[in-house]
């Protein structure tokens, strides 16, 4: 590699290994696209979006817990984000999935977000199965919201082992770490009424 005659202060200028031609308007999408850099991306699934995961295999590569609503009780809450990617097609159709209405392509990265006593309680129970966090053993495992020890904010746990802790600008305790873990019948919802809404409600799992 041939090194060109440096300025006297600056970075020494080097010649690229690899040159990215110039932009060809007539070129396709397709033509574009082939050797372009990609930037990691997730949609998101809420609402609608997030139901229609149920029985879509899909696999959560990271999770990053944030600031989410006050209990009842006046306690700061948090959620947990999940990031994850759709199975391969192949996987899809053997599970029966019907793509021509599933709104997310096969292999599509995908992120959702869950406070509640499905998902959240899920996945703070197996943080801690695998010994990422520790939790106090003086909360009961199930109970009602707020009331047990996987409902707890990072802030309350009692160890983190690995990820990255961070502080929001509100001071309140974030963090984020890689997993694997497979989810090969995506989501279940279980709908229900309640004292606080007579028209039904809805919970999220991980199935």
């Amino acid at each position: 590699m041939a090194v060109k005659t440096p300025a006297k202060t600056g970075p020494k200028i080097l010649d690229a290994e690899q040159e990215i031609l110039p932009y060809d308007g007539n070129a396709s999408w397709d033509e574009l696209r082939e050797n372009a850099d990609e930037v990691l991306g997730h949609d998101l699934a809420k609402d609608a979006l997030f139901d229609a995961l149920a029985n879509v295999p899909f696999l959560i590569t990271r999770l990053v817990y944030r600031k989410g609503v006050k209990r009842n009780n006046g306690v700061q809450g948090a959620f947990v984000s999940c990031e994850a990617v759709i199975a391969p097609e192949a996987i899809l159709k053997k599970r029966r999935v019907n793509l021509d209405v599933m709104p997310f392509e096969p292999e599509s990265k995908i992120v959702f977000n869950d406070g509640s006593t499905g998902i959240y309680r899920q996945i703070l129970a197996y943080l801690a199965a695998t010994g990422r966090v520790a939790l106090p053993t003086e909360l009961p495992e199930s109970g009602s919201y707020g009331d047990t020890r996987y409902d707890l904010p990072p802030s309350e746990w009692a160890e983190i082992r690995g990820g990255e802790i961070g502080y929001d600008e509100d001071g309140f305790l974030t963090w984020e770490c890689n997993v694997r873990l497979s989810c090969p019948r995506g989501i279940r919802l279980s709908e229900y009424a309640n004292d606080f809404n007579p028209n039904g409600s809805k919970t999220r799992y991980l199935a």
